[in-house]
């Protein structure tokens, strides 16, 4: 892999990476558990370590991207020629003050619901469910049970191409649907979100609840990135793909899940290559049967992106 030699891994190291590994395999970085090897896998837990490697990846032409929990998203099967990003550290803490919660983009979504249970804060019940990180959470405004984040956004700070730090606050930035106005605006380094007082033993009551729910409709017992379509206006992906009859699928090692159908499971040994074949048949039988054009909710990698 071109550019990645030993002296980009002293330079990274010295510029204030926690943790730098070649040739890490993606499938152990993912919920998929599927993908080839990173060129560079490296870690980083404060913002100016970040800005440091960033330049550096830059000056050799590298290709970056942040990887959170590694939920929602297939990595290719040939790996991703540049340098993989995990935020941890002081990147990955929260804190909590009054009613809100301060979080680097890098903190799991699950650690911030257990926080905010235990200060008898409000807001994050369901987003324990989530399997992912702050900042991917925030780039594609995450949800469940009715609720997203950016509902609770305050503020949100990024790092920009410039190697600027700027705090946006709620009004400049755009949520909807999956989507936010934060994807292309650099790097996420964290956000503050504002909760409301509440009851604990209510809280982590409805928190179980949630749980119990997800565990009941998803199909958790088996490796998938979430779900893989996004909801058509007044649909539901996983009821059309089930009325159009592709639940239970397969295509080499994935299928689609017989316990809900807007999840594709690997039932072990999948390749993204099967995913995407998998993909591309329940599109064109939806499109056929409802003239519905199904949109992904699930990112999919290329290898230099």
């Amino acid at each position: 892999m071109a550019g990645t030699d030993d002296r980009v891994i002293s330079d990274l190291a010295r510029a204030g990476a926690a943790r730098v590994l070649p040739g890490e395999a993606l499938a152990r970085r993912t919920t998929f558990r599927i993908g080839g090897p990173a060129a560079l896998w490296v870690e980083i837990e404060t913002a100016e370590a970040l800005g440091r490697a960033l330049e550096i990846l830059a000056a050799r032409e590298l290709p970056w991207r942040i990887l959170g929990g590694g939920s929602n998203v297939l990595a290719p099967d040939a790996g991703y020629s540049g340098a993989v990003l995990r935020l941890a550290g002081g990147l990955a803490a929260h804190a909590v003050d009054g009613t809100r919660i301060a979080a680097g983009a890098g903190a799991s979504m699950h650690a911030l619901a257990v926080a905010a249970r235990d200060a008898g804060l409000s807001g994050l019940e369901s987003a324990g469910t989530l399997p992912g990180t702050l900042g991917g959470a925030l780039a594609g405004n995450a949800g469940y049970a009715g609720r997203s984040i950016g509902e609770l956004v305050e503020s949100v700070t990024v790092l920009g191409p410039g190697g600027e730090t700027t705090v946006l606050p709620r009004d400049a930035i755009a949520f909807g649907y999956r989507s936010s106005s934060l994807r292309g605006r650099g790097a996420i380094l964290g956000a503050t979100l504002r909760l409301a007082p509440g009851d604990r033993d209510a809280i982590a009551r409805a928190m179980a609840d949630f749980a119990a729910e997800r565990r009941a409709r998803q199909p958790l017992s088996r490796p998938s990135a979430g779900c893989v379509f996004r909801n058509p206006p007044g649909e539901a992906a996983g009821g059309l793909i089930e009325r159009a009859g592709a639940k239970g699928w397969v295509e080499g090692g994935a299928a689609v899940s017989g316990v809900h159908a807007n999840f594709i499971v690997n039932e072990g040994g999948a390749r993204a290559a099967d995913v995407r074949r998998l993909i591309a048949r329940v599109r064109e039988r939806v499109r056929e049967r409802f003239g519905i054009e199904l949109a992904l909710e699930l990112e999919i990698m290329t290898g230099d992106e």
